[in-house]
């Protein structure tokens, strides 16, 4: 009896009630007709159904999609696991006192929301030496290409552990049969700097291209690589040069259009022997 008074629209109820009341009143003081009061009831019970008939589709709705979730979640043991103990900590959270953790709460299950439908979306922001960073691991999977650009101004970055794992992971890649290449982009007193690091890159079978951004477009200026043409990562840096953090993705019309600045750019550059020749000289 309970849940069915819960499930009634007060509100509806009162008007139907109030309706009916000013109907009947009229036709008992002799203002309105006998016709008029009942068309009047007619009328607020056809109401009455639309709004039945709609309250149930909603409700069907709801239902459908339930059981849509609830299928979903019981085909994967891993995913129901850890849904019920975010609601169930959720609630424990929510019913409490301390409005601080509510807020948090709130803003958590939106964080992990947002970053669940990017990644479903194909793309993922990152930061340097992040698990999820595109690094040696996600070299070691690439199977026929790898691309890279270098724009960033921090040479020590070339220097790093990080970085020498990396070029490690390049070498393999060539050794596996991967078209390895990678175009740096500096001015050519740097460039001159890092012959060392450019050497290096060569002799692990990396075909090394050389730009001077006073020669190329500023639109092909930018950090990035490119594995098998399906996936990318932009490197962004911070006001000083230094590296970062990455955007990830693997939406085509991005990896494309990073695939064509590519092709573009190594018409812009010279190889890496090329430039040591003239350098010399």
């Amino acid at each position: 009896m309970k849940t069915s008074i819960k499930n009634l629209d007060i509100i509806q109820l009162v008007g139907f009630v109030i309706s009916a009341a000013v109907s009947f009143g009229l036709y008992l003081s002799g203002q309105d007709t006998l016709s008029s009061v009942i068309l009047g009831f007619v009328l607020a019970t056809l109401t009455q159904m639309f709004d039945v008939q709609k309250r149930f589709a909603d409700s069907e709705e709801r239902l459908l999609h339930a059981t849509t979730l609830s299928k979903t979640l019981f085909e994967d043991e891993w995913l129901l696991q850890h849904v019920n103990q975010i609601v169930t900590d959720y609630q424990t959270v929510k019913n409490g006192w301390f409005g601080l953790f509510q807020r948090r709460a709130n803003d958590a299950i939106v964080e992990s929301r947002d970053l669940i439908h990017s990644l479903a979306e194909g793309r993922m922001t990152t930061y340097l030496r992040s698990p999820y960073s595109f690094g040696a691991e996600e070299i070691d999977k690439v199977k026929k290409s790898y691309k890279h650009v270098a724009v960033l101004g921090d040479i020590g970055y070339w220097r790093s552990v990080y970085a020498a794992k990396s070029l490690n992971a390049n070498k393999n890649a060539v050794q596996r049969g991967v078209a390895v290449t990678r175009i740096f982009i500096q001015k050519v007193n740097t460039l001159r700097a890092m012959i060392d690091i450019l050497s290096k890159h060569r002799e692990a079978g990396i075909q090394v291209y050389i730009a001077i951004p006073d020669e190329i477009p500023k639109e092909l200026q930018e950090d990035y690589i490119i594995a098998d043409d399906i996936a990318c990562a932009q490197i962004e840096a911070s006001s000083d040069g230094h590296y970062k953090q990455q955007r990830i993705s693997i939406e085509p019309i991005e990896v494309n259009r990073l695939v064509r600045n590519f092709e573009i750019l190594i018409q812009h550059s010279r190889k890496l022997e090329d430039f040591i020749s003239e350098t010399t000289n």
